[in-house]
């Protein structure tokens, strides 16, 4: 029987060159939630404006600056999380970032506050996108 052999790139190949699948980046577990966080994106959905809020990255950093987002839906993740989907506005802590769609786990929100900017998400926003197939908590 053979074992493995020696690619030309210095790494073994298994025998048939059939390579194992890629493993998925293993996921962090929840934070504890902030109700009164999801209280007020909900309101900030419902009024129609923006938000500024620092974020605490699973990296372990946080936002130095308010960045600019306007919020869609807080749902309930597959992950068993609470988060937010919208649009990023703005962010001074990435000169990189323009306008952008994301999503944040609302219990690593640090700071949070409500402006009196208006915002309207897209009307092409799919509610029926498996992301939110554990339930939406509110949405526009």
């Amino acid at each position: 029987m053979r074992g493995p052999r020696k690619s030309a790139f210095g790494g073994f190949k298994p025998i048939g060159g059939v390579r194992p699948k890629a493993q998925p980046k293993p996921d962090h577990p929840p934070v504890p939630r902030k109700i009164a966080f999801e209280k007020m994106l909900c309101e900030a959905i419902k009024g129609g404006v923006a938000v500024e809020l620092r974020y605490h990255k699973p990296d372990g950093y946080a936002d130095a600056q308010f960045r600019t987002f306007g919020p869609a839906a807080v749902y309930h993740s597959e992950q068993d999380k609470v988060c937010v989907s919208g649009e990023e506005i703005a962010n001074p802590n990435d000169w990189h970032a323009g306008r952008s769609p994301r999503n944040f786990e609302i219990g690593r929100i640090v700071e949070l506050r409500l402006t009196t900017q208006a915002y309207q998400p897209p009307a092409t926003i799919d509610y029926t996108q498996a992301k939110y197939r554990n339930g939406i908590i509110c949405r526009r």
